[in-house]
């Protein structure tokens, strides 16, 4: 039986009349064309009433050179289930407006002020309709993810100023923060207003990186597009690239070979074991704990080094593509197996310090406190949600690649605080370990790139997917609509990033302002996967 049946089913049975067409011609995922006056109650039966599904994404098309409408597509992933809802809602040139899911779950809101800007979409009952993606400098009236808006355009510069949010009182002091910073970091303004102490409001301006990514996706064949997908936040290389290449590969119907699927795994843990090293480095740091910051330096220059040997990149790039992998890590078993066991021995002598360290407990515990209601309200993902009591990983709960074949725990905590955080990422960094080692004992033989004809090579034209990965940072997500040809029609990028950056700013409240670095390390969110 078709696991989608009963949702849909069910879907039909709560709304009759709202569901105009339902598409499951892609595997694991079911369409379903909506009235958009019932698009909130639907949306938020699928998230509060019925499943407690978090929205996953929701994006838009200019799709008026097929049928003249453009759409709105909201994500949804049934917990624990292989199954995903999308609801689909058809917009008329001149009637872009749309019932905001906003005052139902707040997670709609980054989503629906993107469609704002990009398309031109009115979300009705939206409390902020500020702009988000474009800023000030950019013309009114100009959206960029339209069809008739061409990749080269040049635009003048406009001018404007963005309307913050404003508390005031006695007492009250506004601090700005950015967006040009100290050091080697990427640009975004973070504007605290503090009551003495204790920051009360944070407000997070970013997007000063918009790079017109999905725009210029839009410009290339699949191949082409698997190239860019591993440059959207370089330190997600591997994670990006595989849920592009899994979208692809459902479209164009190829069965990725099991060894090729083993070595994809290798790749995400060791790309998610050297960045949650990294993470326990940097939050050591600005706990001013410099020992444990250099530990962690040197275990996580071991995998960087290892990543160089395996594949000519300190960041795994050129190794995942459509259909398989480019080399076979398998060949350097011993090495990988050698230098595994030296930073995991390395790693339990880090945390040993770390944990014996009272100073550095202090810093850490009861610090940047995310609560479990405000994580799920804003679909927080990654170890920040798993930090605060969300227990989800797309590893387990959506088994991916091979990963119904290995065993690894989901580390959960409940207080939600930086130590949370920083718990979660050691005991990732293990699980990754032996996931990785796990692998390397599987005998496997054969291909590690799908042989395929021209003909099934090429995904069939207006076809869609989504490629969904548990990226070190959460839930990555892309949803592919191909051309004809080899083109991409539309490609929506969803990093992680951009449902967790609200969450830090709730995160902060009620502690001082010399905590947030450390706050902000322990979420350690990408402003290039954010700003596309």
């Amino acid at each position: 039986m078709d696991e989608r049946k009963p949702y849909i089913d069910e879907i039909k049975r709560e709304f009759p009349g709202d569901v105009l067409s339902e598409d499951t011609s892609t595997p694991g995922e079911a369409y379903l064309t909506i009235r958009k006056e019932s698009l909130p109650r639907i949306a938020n039966f699928l998230h509060e009433v019925r499943y407690s599904t978090p929205l996953l994404s929701m994006f838009g098309t200019d799709e008026r050179a097929l049928d003249g409408t453009y759409k709105v597509y909201t994500v949804f992933q049934i917990p624990r289930k292989p199954v995903f809802i999308i609801l689909k809602v058809h917009l008329k040139e001149g009637e872009l407006e749309f019932p905001s899911i906003t005052p139902l779950m707040y997670a709609g809101s980054p989503f629906e002020r993107e469609m704002q800007d990009m398309f031109g979409f009115v979300p009705v009952g939206n409390p902020d309709t500020r702009r988000m993606v474009l800023h000030e400098n950019f013309p009114k009236g100009i959206h960029p993810l339209r069809k008739d808006f061409s990749y080269s355009t040049t635009l003048d510069k406009a001018e404007g100023q963005y309307p913050f949010h404003t508390i005031e009182g006695e007492g009250m002091l506004e601090i700005p923060v950015g967006p040009v910073h100290a050091g080697i970091i990427e640009p975004g303004h973070f504007r605290f207003s503090v009551a003495g102490e204790p920051i009360i409001n944070l407000e997070i301006r970013l997007h000063y990186k918009h790079k017109g990514i999905e725009k210029l996706m839009e410009t290339l064949d699949f191949n082409e597009g698997c190239r860019v997908a591993e440059m959207v936040s370089g330190d997600s290389a591997i994670g990006h690239v595989t849920a592009y290449c899994q979208a692809v590969e459902k479209i164009a119907g190829i069965e990725t070979p099991l060894l090729a699927r083993y070595n994809r795994m290798i790749a995400l843990e060791l790309e998610r074991l050297y960045n949650h090293i990294a993470d326990i480095g940097s939050m050591s740091t600005d706990a001013s704990f410099l020992f444990g910051a250099a530990r962690a330096g040197i275990l996580r220059e071991k995998v960087m080094g290892l990543n160089d040997r395996l594949t000519g990149s300190r960041f795994l790039k050129g190794l995942v593509v459509p259909g398989g992998v480019t080399r076979d890590l398998f060949t350097a078993r011993e090495d990988i197996t050698l230098t595994l066991k030296e930073v995991g021995e390395g790693l339990k002598e880090l945390v040993a310090i770390l944990l014996s360290s009272a100073s550095f407990l202090d810093r850490v515990k009861t610090t940047g406190v995310l609560n479990k209601k405000t994580a799920e309200d804003l679909a927080v993902t990654g170890p920040p949600a798993r930090a605060s009591g969300v227990d989800s990983d797309m590893r387990r709960d959506v088994p991916y690649e091979a990963y119904g074949e290995v065993k690894f725990k989901v580390p959960v905590y409940k207080e939600g605080d930086v130590f949370c955080r920083l718990s979660v990422r050691i005991d990732e960094a293990f699980e990754s370990i032996s996931i990785i080692e796990q692998v390397l004992k599987k005998a496997v033989r054969g291909p590690i790139k799908a042989e395929v004809g021209a003909r099934r090579a090429v995904p069939l034209p207006y076809r869609y997917a989504l490629g969904c990965v548990e990226g070190w940072r959460g839930a990555i997500l892309y949803w592919i609509m191909t051309t004809p040809g080899d083109k991409l029609y539309r490609c929506k990028i969803k990093d992680p990033s951009f449902c967790n950056w609200p969450g830090l700013s709730y995160a902060v409240l009620g502690n001082i302002v010399p905590d947030f670095p450390l706050c902000n390390k322990s979420f350690n969110l990408s402003y290039a996967g954010n700003d596309l």
